[in-house]
């Protein structure tokens, strides 16, 4: 992986693909939601769900990252067991910070990381299976 590559490439394709499968409809979801909470007068629950989607869109990226460097050799798993726990440290922080910032609505956040990670095991899941029975 180079450091001007904006998405990670993984040792496995359906993976990867499964990945921008959910980065795109993730996204359209998100726009979506937003634009329909905007619409019936709930622009900051669309925002929050929004913003809950892009966190769950940057955890995914990271994973993919972390798993690209464990299949390529050049990290250990321990190393990247490391960086995942402290990666969903983060994620954990910034989803509370926001809740308790912004309650009683601030809840909705996990939302979209929640919709956004079930976005995510749909797009990938058959060929994941696919790779599995090879």
């Amino acid at each position: 992986m180079t450091k001007v590559e904006a998405l990670p490439e993984t040792t496995v394709p359906s993976v990867y693909r499964g990945f921008r499968l959910a980065l795109v409809v993730g996204g359209a979801c998100a726009a979506v939601a937003f634009v329909g909470l905007c619409v019936i007068g709930h622009p900051a629950i669309g925002a929050l769900v929004l913003a809950g989607c892009a966190l769950g869109a940057w955890n995914s990226w990271r994973v993919v990252e972390a798993g690209s460097r464990l299949s390529a050799g050049t990290a250990g798993l321990k190393a990247v067991s490391l960086v995942s726990m402290r990666r969903l440290a983060y994620l954990t922080v910034i989803v509370i910070a926001v809740a308790v910032a912004f309650r009683p609505i601030g809840w909705t956040i996990v939302i979209g990381v929640a919709g956004y990670q079930l976005i995510l095991v749909a797009s990938s899941i058959r060929p994941l299976m696919r790779e599995v029975r090879r």
